[in-house]
């Protein structure tokens, strides 16, 4: 098995959400997490969690394809809600 290089953009001391969590996520991709599992919508979860609203529709997407993001919404719902973090519904 291979592994995947993943690059992560380095967010500024002090900004909200900056610390990063033991299982690898910040404060607000941990938060998107939970928002995308209530309704699977990136935009609106990206906005609820804290992120900018102009900029949600993108930052959504961009974190529905950030592995540790997705891995951690795998293992956060049921069987149906791994096939749509499988990518079979962007939300």
């Amino acid at each position: 098995m291979t592994q995947v290089a993943t690059v992560i953009r380095e967010i500024p001391k002090g900004r909200k959400g900056a610390s990063v969590m033991q299982n690898g996520l910040t404060e607000l991709q941990a938060a998107f997490v939970r928002e995308y599992a209530t309704d699977f919508c990136a935009k609106a979860a990206a906005i609820r969690a804290g992120y900018s609203e102009p900029s949600a529709r993108q930052t959504g997407y961009m974190l529905l394809r950030n592995p540790v993001v997705r891995e951690t919404g795998t293992r956060f719902g049921s069987s149906t809600h791994t096939q749509i973090w499988g990518g079979q519904h962007d939300g």
